[in-house]
């Protein structure tokens, strides 16, 4: 955003008035989303009512230094061309230790912040699967860590009094109140993806202490790589019932193949849930090379 706001300053004959600015950064805003959306929609052929689609609901987690910012751009590139449009909900505790929220220090302040996480990560799943399921286009919503990811940063008895705590119907409607489960929880997904900390398998790749992120963002992480591999271990267990939880580990033929793997097994997921017309981005190519060769006749016969 910075970035581009510098350019856009640097064009000659802009507008930065208040009201100028704003119709500069709605059309940065709309530049921005057009690289999450299909570049040809695909067909929507499973729906939950004429007006709302079934949107494939995808949880990418992991523990430290495991490839997810990497994954995630190879399969917005991906996912795109093969006519879904692409919906990321980030990860809530870096939204709130990003914007003010200090790192809880006592039990009570560590309590409070988990139930915040499960209540946000909750409404702002809903939000995106409403907003996505309204467009009448296939899409796919990726979670930057689901609702069973807490489960790793707390002790059993701690994580049963959260789930007590967070009210899983959903507001405004009359029905009695409802408590989260992990039952719930973990219907709510379609696929799970677990990408392996590089901790485990790839140790000399592992990066911890202040250090830059696969975007090259700078970063602190504060796990060695033992508790690397440890959080690593709870977070596969606590996502070990969900009946598609696909784990993609740190194999001999290197990073590109791990992030073409988790992309595979998300559009496999995808294709299933929400079919698309067989060889669709063949069939896209094909087209345009038969333009180019009617262009080309075109303007021979000219």
């Amino acid at each position: 955003l910075y970035n581009a706001r510098s350019h856009l300053q640097c064009q000659e004959g802009a507008d930065w008035s208040p009201g100028g600015f704003q119709m500069q950064m709605q059309r940065y805003d709309r530049l921005a989303a057009k690289m999450w959306n299909a570049t040809r929609p695909g067909v929507v052929t499973n729906r939950y009512s004429p007006s709302h689609t079934k949107v494939i609901r995808v949880v990418l987690t992991g523990g430290p230094c495991a490839g997810k910012s990497s994954c995630l751009a190879h399969l917005r590139k991906e996912a795109t061309e093969a006519g879904y449009d692409v919906y990321l909900c980030p990860e809530v505790a870096t939204v709130l230790l990003n914007n003010g929220v200090l790192f809880p220090s006592t039990p009570e302040s560590l309590f409070n912040f988990q139930t915040q996480i499960l209540a946000l990560q909750l409404a702002l799943e809903r939000s995106f699967t409403l907003i996505a399921g309204s467009t009448g286009r296939p899409s796919i919503l990726i979670m930057d860590r689901g609702l069973l990811d807490g489960k790793s940063y707390v002790s059993d008895a701690t994580w049963k009094q959260l789930m007590d705590a967070t009210e899983a119907s959903e507001p405004g409607l009359d029905k009695p109140r409802q408590h989260m489960t992990e039952e719930y929880m973990l219907k709510r997904y379609d696929i799970v993806v677990h990408l392996v900390t590089v901790a485990d398998g790839a140790e000399q790749h592992y990066k911890w202490g202040e250090t830059t992120d696969d975007s090259g963002n700078t970063v602190f992480r504060g796990e060695s790589p033992d508790k690397a591999r440890e959080l690593d271990s709870k977070l596969r267990l606590a996502w070990s019932s969900h009946p598609n939880h696909v784990i993609i580990r740190n194999g001999m033929k290197g990073f590109e193949a791990k992030i073409r793997e988790s992309t595979e097994a998300i559009l496999n997921c995808a294709h299933k849930l929400q079919p698309q017309p067989k060889f669709l981005k063949e069939r896209v190519h094909e087209l345009e090379l038969e333009v180019a060769d009617l262009r080309k006749l075109l303007h021979a016969a000219q």
